[in-house]
């Protein structure tokens, strides 16, 4: 069964001479607006495990798997390299049978098979960057779809998802368009199982729509794809992947996990024991 490749950044030896040289474009506050955001997600997640969804969200999972690496959060993390905004739209980007397979492989890898969240002991985040939250309503709605087909309860599966929409910050205004209360589909969810996270339209910008990316795109036409499973050399993808470990290397740093520490302790997270808890880890780090 093909799966999408994505290298380890955690395994240094294992990249060799792939990280040497100049790693892809970024701009100069963007550390700083990627150590705030996931101080956020962590907040509005709660005391969940955190599945990144797509692409977009790359830099996300490779700051907190740095920062968050020795401590009782290490194994929270996960990545779902999957592209639905043409799921089920268009017959030529329909996924085949072999790729329905792939995709449920993907689930199983990510954690999120039904009869696994259904009996989950502690909440799921579905974490992504928001215009619509498409993604996100298409990614509930094959998920529904398997629970249906395994014969596992949807609301228990229901009751363990969080969905944490990364959008762009924007200036408030009665017509702003907010897709967690101007679209149907978050209705069954409680109100308190959906979050939203702003960030600002420099690093919305850069993650959504100019950042060069580790992995491959991986739309339904190409789940299970054999290409899929072989690691991309192209030159973007190899930039990438340098941006990548720079920034895992800088969050396994001291300085910056008690960076992250200050910003998670400066939010209303505080009051519950997970996150005091947390923030006495990354405080206590040696690295």
């Amino acid at each position: 069964m093909a799966t999408v490749f994505r290298w380890n950044i955690t395994r240094r030896e294992q990249l060799g001479r792939l990280v040497d040289g100049e790693p892809a474009e970024s701009y100069p506050e963007f550390l700083d607006d990627l150590r705030r955001c996931c101080a956020r997600v962590i907040a509005m997640a709660g005391d969940s495990r955190l599945v990144f969804i797509g692409r977009s969200p790359e830099s996300l999972y490779d700051y907190l798997t740095g920062a968050l690496a020795g401590t009782s959060w290490t194994d929270r993390l996960a990545m779902l390299n999957v592209s639905l905004w043409a799921f089920g739209r268009y017959e030529e980007t329909s996924p085949t049978t072999l790729g329905c397979d792939a995709m449920r492989a993907q689930l199983t890898d990510a954690g999120l098979e039904p009869a696994r969240l259904a009996a989950s002991p502690r909440p799921i985040a579905l974490v992504d960057l928001v215009s619509s939250g498409g993604t996100l309503c298409t990614l509930v709605e094959l998920l529904v779809s398997e629970a249906e087909r395994t014969r596992v309860d949807v609301r228990a599966m229901r009751r363990r998802i969080r969905l944490v929409g990364i959008s762009q910050q924007e200036r408030p205004h009665p017509k702003t368009w907010r897709w967690r209360t101007q679209t149907k589909w978050p209705v069954a969810f409680r109100p308190s199982a959906i979050k939203g996270v702003s960030i600002p339209p420099q690093l919305w910008d850069y993650l959504g729509n100019t950042q060069k990316k580790v992995a491959r795109t991986n739309p339904p036409a190409r789940w299970g794809d054999p290409d899929m499973a072989r690691p991309p050399h192209e030159a973007d993808h190899v930039a990438a992947l340098r941006l990548a470990a720079r920034v895992y290397r800088s969050a396994r740093g001291r300085d910056e996990r008690r960076a992250l520490a200050a910003q998670i302790a400066a939010g209303r997270a505080m009051r519950y024991p997970w996150c005091r808890s947390l923030v006495l880890e990354l405080r206590g780090s040696t690295e």
